[in-house]
């Protein structure tokens, strides 16, 4: 978590909360959150609850075009980000981060 918090610093300090930027019909509060800065977001999806890993789509609303996105920690880059399969392991979370 703290190397999350740092990589993404100015968004979990100065960033607004904007949870109705995304949808999911497998992800949903408090499990999905969003924060924004300008034009830019990081979407957290959190798998707490359950001892077996979630597979569900996220989807990005509201994107300007030309946005893309980047799964934290992973070297997987999404050119279109209105629509992401994302897999959380238990007791995990995963960053979407989209510019």
């Amino acid at each position: 978590a703290t190397r999350m918090i740092a990589a993404y610093e100015d968004l979990f300090h100065d960033g607004v909360r904007a949870d109705n930027l995304a949808a999911s019909d497998t992800f949903k509060y408090p499990n999905l959150l969003v924060l924004t800065k300008g034009d830019e977001r990081l979407v957290l999806i959190f798998n707490e609850g359950y001892s077996k890993p979630v597979t569900g789509t996220l989807k990005n609303l509201k994107l300007k075009p030309g946005q893309k996105a980047a799964i934290w920690e992973s070297k997987q880059q999404v050119s279109n980000p209105s629509h992401i399969k994302i897999t959380v392991q238990p007791q995990d979370v995963v960053a979407v981060h989209i510019k």
